[in-house]
């Protein structure tokens, strides 16, 4: 009877941990931080109409600022609000970024794997594309020093172009 006992306690191990397992495979890559108070605001935006037709990442004109860190380093949260449009005869995505630079060291924000802001409409949608709000927040732990948080958008697909207008750029730093 013990040993019956034994072997069921030990399916039920093996079974939870195989939950546990397919969970967090089915949940994907996770990643977090923590932060105290939010303790500086950095805010920029712009209102002129600005668009991307390069598949190589460029900075979005004016979206950038600085923000001091204190030597105990801390937490940088970034958003970014723009409207915009991806138009392309081919179903192009039009991509953006955050970054956050030291010196002559650039790092992505996180998460840094997905960049897709917004995709260009295909068959007779395409026809009718048009400015529509969008919006990415990223985060970074960071050391001391002074950063430059900035914004840079690309587009895949050929004759793809990527408008933003309106946008909005929030830094926020935590200790």
């Amino acid at each position: 009877m013990a040993r019956l006992r034994q072997h069921r306690l030990t399916i039920l191990v093996a079974g939870g941990i195989l939950a546990a397992v397919l969970v967090s495979s089915a949940v994907g890559d996770l990643s977090g931080g923590t932060g105290g108070a939010v303790t500086r605001v950095k805010v920029v935006s712009g209102s002129d109409l600005t668009s991307q037709r390069d598949n190589v990442f460029g900075n979005v004109p004016g979206a950038a600022t600085f923000i001091s860190v204190p030597s105990s380093g801390g937490l940088l949260t970034a958003r970014f609000t723009a409207l915009s449009a991806c138009t392309s005869d081919s179903g192009g995505v039009c991509a953006l970024r955050i970054r956050a630079s030291r010196g002559s060291t650039s790092r992505p924000m996180e998460p840094a794997g997905d960049n897709n802001f917004d995709a260009a409409p295909t068959g007779a949608a395409a026809a009718s594309a048009h400015l529509e709000a969008h919006a990415i927040e990223r985060s970074l732990k960071v050391g001391g020093g002074v950063w430059k948080v900035f914004v840079q958008y690309a587009v895949t697909g050929q004759e793809t172009v990527f408008f933003l207008d309106e946008w909005h750029l929030t830094v926020e730093r935590s200790q």
